[in-house]
């Protein structure tokens, strides 16, 4: 019983040390799609991701707001994020409930860079960012 408590405590303690890495603004850097061994990078736009850091407890959803930057248009939405599995997941959703989530693996995450990494069965989306 004692081993079970250690073993959750330690993975609250990963998942909370990634939400605290992730608090603040970041920018994208880079988007590539890989697809039946083509890759493609889009550069075209401006994203930028700003997590509020927040005490992760477990189910709970932090807030996060993405802004889409396309030329002289700005788009700002607001969605909720978690991070789960070892601070190794980033869950987004739309809405506290977390019905329409995205799942994207934590390939990097230091203070000043955040790499991720989304699979949607053929296709593989990396996505880079720096912290501003």
């Amino acid at each position: 019983m004692i081993t079970l408590i250690a073993i959750t405590a330690i993975a609250c303690n990963k998942n909370q040390k990634a939400v605290r890495k992730l608090d603040g603004k970041w920018e994208l850097t880079k988007l590539s799609y890989t697809e039946d061994g083509i890759t493609e990078t889009e550069t075209d736009f401006q994203l930028i991701w700003e997590f509020d850091n927040c005490k992760l407890k477990n189910n709970d959803f932090c807030s996060m707001t993405s802004t889409e930057i396309d030329g002289s248009d700005s788009y700002t939405y607001s969605s909720f994020y978690k991070v789960t599995g070892d601070g190794n997941t980033l869950v987004a959703s739309e809405d506290l409930t977390g019905a329409d989530t995205e799942t994207l693996t934590i390939i990097e995450l230091t203070n000043d860079v955040l790499v991720l990494e989304q699979n949607y069965g053929s296709e593989v989306v990396n996505i880079e960012f720096e912290k501003l």
